[in-house]
């Protein structure tokens, strides 16, 4: 995919930003406290963000993983409590899951490589067995999973889950989403019968023992959706029937399933944080493709409910991994040959999507204070990202690659963007706790990885 008008960004610092800093004092001793927290044991819990997830897979080469935004808390958290347990997550060696990187062709301009490209970055070996099932690790994020996903209310819902993350002898071979392999599923739940036990995702969160933790699920319960067109994404299993794996989660399952994770975490003593989620449809994923960007005056798409073609609005989004398909096969400047809906989130999608995210975010809140957890307003910061902001000197906005925020699969941030976020996170624990966590500086965490860098 190539990059149009995409520049070696040198940061822009500010002046007053950099004036301020100059008066504090280089030799203030604070002391560290974790106030009313327990950060003996630090568990995280939540999906690809949590993971550590970016460039479209699961790398470590840069310390991209080792740098997920729960590792950098747990690195700060210690500075207030030096004997906390170490924070384990299941890292990824050489290319790991495979991931998409820069680099410039024939005539110097940037590109982005997928894993498939000629040059792109493919999964290594080691990621089929990724992972060692017996460790007890504190990092619990998977990418992909959302929270209609953490739990089974009956047969049929848990051995969806089953297919989707454990080990599968329904459909056979691997898992749907191999991001949740370094986890034991245990059985699968049809041939249970046999002596076998299967576990979900919540069976995860009540053995973690936790002192501590911090929820950043559900982003995958409107994202999948959102990423698909606005389709929930429909396949058949022999002896189950029809299998949606994108839905819109309903707001009252998601009630229920996220209740039984925080409900864990409260039976075992636990203090935590919530993060809402964040407007799925501000991030360059869904805000970067449009006429401009194009060079053309006009665009053609399909709907989704209709399945009419029409002019392209404001109010409609094209999708960025719909670029290359576009460009190669000139879709989009015809009535007669339209881009295709997957590649578009049309204006009715878009407000569907942004009023189950409000809805989900008041469960979310709701919850929070049921348990009396404390609540980290990414909607809120994550709006912040697409109007442009600085920090630590520096401006910083949604733009793909030029932002400085996300990386190169325009949905998850690079590893400045998480350590952006650990801080959010960190303000909200010492908000809620008492505690005075230090925060990082952003700009010693490495963006996006240019060509030769």
């Amino acid at each position: 995919m190539k990059l149009k008008s995409i520049k070696y960004i040198v940061p822009v610092l500010c002046f007053s930003t950099l004036t301020n800093s100059c008066l504090k004092s280089d030799f203030e001793i604070v002391s560290r406290s974790e106030g009313e927290a327990d950060f003996t044991h630090y568990v995280s819990v939540g999906n690809s963000l949590t993971q550590g997830y970016q460039d479209g897979g699961l790398h470590n080469e840069k310390a991209q993983q080792s740098n997920s935004y729960p590792a950098i808390i747990a690195r700060q958290m210690k500075m207030c409590n030096p004997d906390m347990d170490e924070f384990i997550q299941p890292l990824v060696s050489g290319n790991g899951s495979g991931f998409r990187i820069l680099s410039t062709d024939s005539e110097g301009e940037l590109t982005v490589l997928a894993p498939s490209d000629e040059g792109g970055m493919e999964a290594d070996p080691s990621f089929d067995a990724w992972g060692e099932k017996r460790v007890k690790y504190n990092n619990l994020g998977v990418a992909g999973i959302a929270v209609w996903q953490i739990m089974g209310r009956n047969l049929q819902e848990r051995i969806v889950n089953h297919a989707t993350l454990g080990g599968v002898g329904l459909l056979g071979g691997e898992p749907l989403n191999p991001y949740g392999r370094f986890l034991n599923f245990g059985a699968d739940p049809v041939s249970i019968g046999g002596g076998g036990e299967t576990y979900n995702y919540i069976d995860k969160i009540k053995e973690s023992d936790a002192t501590f933790f911090t929820c950043w699920l559900g982003n995958n319960d409107v994202l999948g959706w959102t990423l698909n067109g606005g389709d929930p994404g429909e396949f058949s299993v022999a002896g189950i029937g029809i299998i949606e794996t994108t839905p819109l989660t309903e707001v009252d399952e998601f009630r229920e399933k996220y209740d039984s994770a925080l409900v864990a975490f409260h039976n075992m003593g636990a203090k935590g944080v919530c993060a809402t989620l964040p407007d799925v449809t501000s991030i360059p994923m869904v805000t970067t493709v449009n006429e401009a960007y194009l060079e053309v005056e006009e665009l053609w798409i399909t709907e989704g409910a209709t399945g009419n073609v029409r002019l392209k609005t404001d109010e409609d989004m094209i999708l960025l991994y719909g670029l290359e398909s576009i460009q190669q096969n000139d879709k989009g400047l015809t009535q007669a040959n339209p881009i295709e809906h997957i590649y578009v989130m049309d204006r009715d999608e878009m407000a569907i999507v942004q009023q189950r995210t409000a809805e989900l975010n008041t469960v979310i809140r709701e919850l929070a204070a049921k348990y009396d957890f404390g609540v980290v307003d990414m909607h809120q910061y994550l709006d912040d990202f697409a109007s442009g902001f600085y920090l630590d000197g520096v401006e910083f906005s949604a733009k793909f690659v030029e932002g400085g925020v996300f990386s190169l699969d325009g949905v998850h941030p690079n590893t400045k963007g998480y350590a952006i976020i650990a801080n959010f996170f960190i303000d909200a624990i010492n908000e809620k706790y008492g505690s005075n966590i230090p925060k990082v500086n952003v700009n010693e965490y490495k963006g996006i990885i240019f060509p030769n860098d």
